[in-house]
C-alpha cells in the first residue's frame, strides 16, 4: 500500500514538473520566434547591446534573456551636411535614390528660395527625379518630414510609408502651393522600415527637410 502511494504522489509531482516546464518554455519560445525572418535585427538584449544572427537572439531568448526593440527615436535637419554635397545617409539610415541633375544639399535663403525656415538644410532630389526612397536602420512606429515641390504652383507632395516587406502601410498627401508642409505617417507598433516623399510634378523634383521618427 505504501508503494502504491508513493508511486502516485511521484508522479503527479513529475507531472506538475512537466506542465511548469512547458509554461515556462512557451514564453522563451515565443520570444524565439521574434527572432526569426530577419526580427533579431530589430531586437537588442536588455542591456541594448545587438546580436550577430538568428541563432544569437534564440539562444539568448531561450536562455531567458529579454528581447527589447531596436528602435531609437531621433531626427535629421541635414545641418551637418555642407551645401551642395550629396549624401547617402541620414541619422535613421540610408538615402537610397539617386541624385538628379543639380540634385544636392541646398540651404534656404542661400542656394534654395522656397518656404522653410531661413537657414534650413534640406535635400534637393534635383531635377527629373519625383520621387525619393530613404530606409530606417531599424523599423520606426512614425515618421514625419516637412517638404516642398520645386514648381510651386498646383502640386502636391506625398509621403508614403511601408513595412520591410514593402508593404504600404500608410500615406499622407498636402498642397505645396507656396508652402513647406508637414507630412505624418504613423503605425501602431515598429513596422515602418522605409519610406517615400514625392512631388506630382516630377520634372523639377523636391525638397524635403526636418525628418523626425517615434518607437512605439
Amino acid at each position: 500500500m505504501r508503494f502504491r502511494i508513493m508511486l502516485v504522489l511521484c508522479t503527479a509531482a513529475a507531472l506538475a514538473v512537466g506542465v511548469s516546464t512547458a509554461t515556462a518554455g512557451g514564453g522563451n519560445s515565443d520570444a524565439a520566434h521574434a527572432c526569426q525572418q530577419g526580427g533579431w535585427q530589430e531586437l537588442v538584449r536588455e542591456d541594448g547591446t545587438p546580436f550577430k544572427n538568428t541563432g544569437d537572439c534564440v539562444s539568448y531568448a531561450a536562455h531567458g534573456g529579454k528581447l527589447k526593440s531596436a528602435c531609437v527615436a531621433g531626427s535629421d535637419n541635414f545641418s551637418g551636411d555642407a551645401e551642395f554635397s550629396n549624401p547617402t545617409t541620414f541619422a535613421g539610415g540610408t538615402i537610397d535614390t539617386a541624385y538628379g541633375p543639380d540634385g544636392n544639399i541646398r540651404i534656404e535663403g542661400s542656394s534654395w528660395a522656397g518656404f522653410f525656415a531661413a537657414g534650413t538644410h534640406l535635400v534637393f532630389t534635383g531635377f527629373d527625379v519625383g520621387t525619393f526612397h530613404l530606409t530606417f536602420t531599424h523599423a520606426v512606429n512614425s515618421v514625419q518630414l516637412q517638404a516642398q515641390s520645386n514648381f510651386y504652383v498646383g502640386t502636391n507632395v506625398t509621403l508614403m510609408a511601408f513595412d520591410a516587406s514593402n508593404n504600404p502601410i500608410g500615406s499622407d498627401s498636402q498642397s505645396s502651393n507656396f508652402a513647406a508642409p508637414t507630412l505624418t505617417v504613423g503605425s501602431a507598433t515598429n513596422n515602418i522600415k522605409s519610406f517615400t516623399i514625392a512631388t506630382d510634378d516630377p520634372g523639377d523634383g523636391l525638397g524635403f527637410s526636418n525628418i523626425v521618427w517615434g518607437c512605439a
